[in-house]
């Protein structure tokens, strides 16, 4: 089945389907641009999440080497 796309007023790159209500973008280029910004946020926020791991591991490191310091 074929749907219809209706106009959005005031919005170009969208389109509301008429048989579901659903607002689509219809701008494919847009939409790839603004699903690689979300894919290159995910990735940064693993790093970021993988970089706290690493700094926390550190601290204990050195924690531990203080101590051992301090009593040896």
């Amino acid at each position: 089945m074929i749907r219809k796309l209706l106009p959005v007023d005031g919005y170009p790159d969208f389109a509301r389907d008429e048989r579901t209500g659903m607002i689509v973008n219809i701008n494919k280029s847009k939409h790839k641009q603004q699903m690689e910004m979300i894919e290159r946020i995910k990735k940064d926020k693993e790093e970021i999440v993988s970089l706290k791991s690493e700094v926390h591991n550190i601290k204990n490191l050195l924690s531990k080497l203080l101590e051992n310091d301090t009593n040896g």
